[in-house]
């Protein structure tokens, strides 16, 4: 088993930062009364962090919503250990929005923080 030292993680997490060239501000979703018993959703910067965005095993999904086809494609979001990110959260980054699908939590000796987000309305075409 090998065990990597705090010094070992750090320098690891350097690397992968030093990686991420591009900037995202994370946004998340705050509800307010409608004054008629319902709920409007609206959505608040919380702050802005480097990232890198990587595309493997694109996967396009289309769905049907008010009678028009909606698109959006599968990708890997990467933001430094201690970005306050969450599942309900979206991901505005070089003039796209991405919707965060899944933030893995869990992970030992993590160097990044590794989600799954979806473009919205946008297809991947190779």
């Amino acid at each position: 088993m090998v065990i990597l030292t705090s010094a070992e993680i750090s320098e690891l997490r350097a690397l992968d930062a030093d990686a991420m060239t591009s900037r995202c501000v994370i946004q998340r979703p705050t509800l307010t009364n409608d004054g008629m018993g319902g709920r409007n959703e609206s959505w608040v910067a919380i702050g802005t962090v480097d990232c890198r965005l990587k595309f493997p095993n694109i996967q396009n999904m289309e769905r049907i919503a008010g009678g028009q086809v909606l698109s959006s494609a599968s990708v890997r979001l990467a933001v430094p250990v201690g970005t306050d990110l969450k599942a309900t959260d979206r991901v505005v980054s070089g003039g796209k929005t991405y919707e965060v699908k899944l933030v893995p939590n869990g992970a030992t000796w993590r160097t990044a923080i590794y989600a799954e987000v979806t473009a919205l309305n946008e297809e991947l075409r190779i």
